[in-house]
């Protein structure tokens, strides 16, 4: 291995779990928007053309939504797309 490559690797690992902490710090709003809203997790997920588990999953920050579904989510939901996410200090 070259010494750039073995660089290039460590820049990356470096990289990849800055993005994983910081995706770990953004804590769904979702569901308590839907609710506010008083609809149905199960008609949003038809509006938005998932299925019912994926709003789940969206909810209990097991995955996150494409930024095109998270555009088309806060246009249902009559919201920004800010109000579907909220930044979650450590500290």
């Amino acid at each position: 291995m070259f010494r750039g490559e073995a660089e290039g690797r460590r820049k990356i690992k470096i990289f990849v779990e800055y993005i994983m902490w910081v995706i770990k710090m953004i804590k769904s709003r979702i569901g308590e928007v839907i609710d506010s809203k008083g609809l149905k997790h199960r008609w949003v997920a038809e509006q938005v053309g998932v299925a019912p588990t994926v709003i789940s999953r969206w909810i209990h920050n097991r995955g996150k939504p494409s930024v095109d579904k998270l555009f088309k989510l806060a246009n249902i939901l009559n919201c920004k797309v800010d109000d579907l996410y909220v930044w979650e200090d450590d500290e």
